[in-house]
Formats: C-alpha cells, sequence, structure tokens
C-alpha cells in the first residue's frame, strides 16, 4: 500500500514537472507524500527483517 501511494505521488509530481498539472501546492504535497512513503516504506522494510 505504502508503494502505491509513493508511486502515484511520484506520477502527479512528474505531471507537475512536465507542466501538465500547474498548480504550486500539488508539487508540495506531492513531494512531501513522495519522501514520506519512500521513509516509511524503508522503517517498515527495516521493522519487518
Amino acid at each position: 500500500m505504502v508503494a502505491i501511494i509513493g508511486l502515484l505521488a511520484a506520477m502527479v509530481y512528474v505531471l507537475y514537472l512536465f507542466g501538465v498539472w500547474d498548480s504550486t501546492t500539488v508539487s508540495w504535497v506531492s513531494a512531501i507524500v513522495l519522501i514520506s512513503s519512500y521513509l516509511l516504506g524503508l522503517y517498515l522494510q527495516r521493522i519487518d527483517t
């Protein structure tokens, strides 16, 4: 589930970078979700092993 959320945030951020979706709020929210899902994934992987 964390990977899916991170993937969706990455896709939205790529759309922002290419100018398809032009909003500064989208870029900040997407970047925060992308970074937090990556860090949460690392944390959950560390707990699992």
